[in-house]
């Protein structure tokens, strides 16, 4: 047990520090009508109504969570170092920030995305302990065609322990990448890990930490990619590789909902005014139909103004040409008519 002390609003704990020895000392408490004491004190002040919200968790692995997060000075440590299976370690994070205790500390991914280090007898233990893990390792080596190196299972281990990716997202991650590296470069080719890694990375940042979550991301991205290639299509730029400014701004007209054929509608435009594909010009098109919420290309032509104009000047559908030489001979005939009567 530990002993705390309430004053003005801020509960003082007396814990012992790291590997501190149990024994028989100054603050006193009664279990089974033994005394215990703490020794090697460190005093941490908690504020109230945080202790208050772990206590009504009634989750030991929360409370210990919690404990370990102030006794690091706000540091996440690893569900390794509090010796937590990583689904009791998962729940203790999304209890505390359920409860609003934990917000901004509680992320799984550092500011720094370098892996973890492990050494090879920690590896054998993880491999041999660890069944989700063990069931990562043989799903990559089924998509490898090959048992991996340790360098390769300490990296995984790494994106499992340091990006917080459960074992079942990381395996679908595996299938994910695989597929989609082999589609782009032939189907015997394999991704290397420090790929795989950077998709990890991006999963991470995007909190993708559950199977359900997963499957949205992979549907979201393959969309995605399917608008991309429509519109390179449609800007007439498939047939060669395209630089990451061209990248960012279809990004970004995808990112403003606009459809592959008003997109194409604002190219055709800018073309016909530049003489060629000025992205900036082009950009600046989309960006004012945005501004006044014009999405589709009906609504392209009636609400913008060079449509308006273009349609005014077009003659209606099924009239004749205009002939100015045949009309004025048409009045003279009628002229003289009237003359002759």
């Amino acid at each position: 047990m530990v002993y705390c002390i309430v004053i003005k609003n801020r509960a003082f704990l007396r814990i012992p520090s790291a590997n501190a020895a149990y024994e028989r000392e100054s603050v006193k408490t009664y279990m089974n009508e033994t005394n215990y004491t703490l020794t090697r004190q460190v005093n941490i002040s908690l504020p109230v109504d945080e202790l208050d919200k772990v206590l009504r968790a009634r989750s030991a692995p929360a409370a210990l969570l919690y404990l370990a997060v102030q006794r690091t000075g706000g540091k996440l440590p690893s569900a390794r170092e509090l010796h937590l299976s990583e689904e009791d370690y998962r729940a203790a994070v999304a209890l505390l920030r359920s409860a609003g205790v934990l917000q901004t500390a509680e992320k799984p991914v550092p500011d720094t995305h370098t892996l973890p280090e492990y050494t090879n007898e920690e590896l054998v233990q993880r491999t041999n302990e660890d069944r989700g893990f063990s069931g990562v390792v043989q799903m990559a080596q089924q998509l490898y065609g090959r048992k991996l190196t340790a360098a390769e299972m300490k990296k995984l281990l790494g994106m499992q322990d340091h990006f917080g990716l459960p074992p079942e997202v990381l395996m679908q991650l595996l299938t994910y990448v695989f597929d989609e590296y082999r589609a782009k470069n032939g189907p015997g080719r394999s991704p290397g890990i420090r790929y795989i890694e950077k998709v990890a990375c991006h999963w991470a940042d995007d909190e993708v930490l559950t199977l359900d979550m997963a499957e949205r991301y992979i549907a979201r991205d393959r969309e995605r990619r399917s608008l991309h290639g429509q519109i390179w299509r449609a800007l007439q730029l498939d047939d060669r590789p395209h630089v990451p400014t061209e990248r960012k701004y279809v990004d970004s007209w995808i990112d403003m909902e606009f459809p592959v054929d008003v997109i194409a509608e604002a190219w055709d435009r800018t073309v016909t005014n530049t003489g060629r594909l000025t992205w900036a010009y082009m950009d600046k098109i989309l960006k004012g139909w945005h501004a006044q919420n014009i999405h589709t290309l009906a609504a392209v032509r009636e609400r913008d103004p060079r449509g308006a104009q273009r349609r005014q000047t077009q003659p209606a559908a099924g009239a004749q040409p205009r002939n100015d030489l045949a009309r004025a001979q048409e009045l003279l005939r009628g002229m003289r008519d009237k003359k002759e009567e």
